[in-house]
């Protein structure tokens, strides 16, 4: 049918959303689960509204605006995600 399964990117990866921006190294975004697999040394996510969060892999769940971050890789067996919140008054 033409249609787009899966977009995989290699080299300074950006994904722009209103208010959010994501930087790595690879991203692997499949359409069905509507998830982004970033990984970057580190991948980072910054939401001007939420916060930002770093490691060597973060999952980004866009149907319900989730992010997972992950650190331990099959390149790195030990690591730390950052994670930044900004809290709402």
């Amino acid at each position: 049918n033409n249609e787009v399964k899966q977009t995989i990117a290699q080299k300074n990866v950006v994904i722009t959303q209103p208010n959010r921006q994501a930087t790595g190294t690879y991203a692997n975004y499949n359409v069905a689960d509507e998830l982004v697999v970033l990984r970057g040394n580190p991948a980072r996510i910054e939401d001007r509204e939420q916060g930002s969060s770093q490691g060597a892999e973060v999952t980004v769940n866009l149907s319900n605006n989730r992010i997972v971050g992950k650190s331990k890789t099959a390149t790195t067996n030990s690591g730390r995600i950052r994670s930044v919140y900004k809290v709402k008054q």
